[in-house]
């Protein structure tokens, strides 16, 4: 798998890897450094894909014991997944000669760290990807970066093509992503994979060291708000079936 690839997934086409909500954070500092977090739940998407192996062997009166399907599924669920499990994923094998040749695009992807976040006992177990930025150039970089490789990776593209656009200042914050390709509608095939999504939202955690003076956005809607922080979502489904910008403004004091 290509490092693009992998950046794909787990910053923006998670979608395809998962049918549970996508959350991503974002924290400044007064410097201008911070960090970038984006993870999904992986359980929602292996119990759907479970469900009908759990019942596998099992006689028709003993599917109809819920109870007993329940625990068998939630066992195959969690058999690989022993204790608290806090990892970092190693994808150094998986990047490019041609990227490691590079050192300043090998100088962000250090800052970068994959992981897996989880337990039973906890309910979930997250897999993303955490990102450690001096300054907030560094951010708008790797997201260039990210939708690059989605533009390059063919999973990605059944979706469309976007352009996105970040600016970050001291005292503001926009970002806005436009379909400049839209989804193929007579593509069965991913008009149907779609539908799998309709219940998929991305929320966005946006937390700053200043206080917020306004908020702006376009098919995000506000779940929370405090002095210097904003959560948001949208329905990723929506968003593609329309072709609407989304867009956050954001302006501080």
């Amino acid at each position: 798998m290509k490092f693009s690839t992998i950046l794909t997934l787990l910053c923006g086409i998670l979608l395809l890897t998962s049918c549970g909500d996508i959350k991503e954070e974002i924290t400044f500092k007064e410097d201008g450094s911070g960090n970038y977090t984006i993870s999904t739940d992986m359980i929602p998407m292996m119990r759907n894909m479970m469900k009908g192996f759990a019942t596998m062997g099992m006689t028709e009166e003993e599917k109809l014991d819920t109870a007993a399907v329940t625990a068998k599924l939630e066992a195959m669920l969690w058999k690989d997944f022993k204790g608290e499990i806090d990892s970092t994923l190693d994808i150094s094998s998986k990047i490019p000669e041609d990227i490691k040749k590079d050192p300043s695009k090998m100088a962000l992807i250090n800052q970068a760290h994959m992981f897996m976040r989880g337990s039973q006992e906890k309910g979930y177990m997250n897999m993303g990807m955490d990102y450690t930025f001096k300054n907030t150039k560094n951010l708008t970089e790797l997201l260039t970066i990210i939708e690059e490789g989605q533009k390059k990776d063919k999973k990605g593209s059944l979706f469309g093509e976007s352009k996105t656009e970040t600016k970050i200042t001291n005292t503001s914050f926009y970002r806005s992503s436009k379909q400049t390709k839209p989804v193929k509608e007579e593509d069965a095939s991913v008009m149907a994979m779609m539908k799998m999504f309709e219940s998929m939202n991305l929320y966005t955690t946006l937390n700053f060291p200043r206080k917020i003076k306004s908020v702006t956005v376009s098919t995000y809607e506000v779940v929370s708000k405090t002095d210097k922080s904003v959560t948001l979502k949208y329905n990723l489904l929506k968003a593609l079936e329309k072709g609407n910008a989304v867009t956050i403004d954001i302006a501080l004091e």
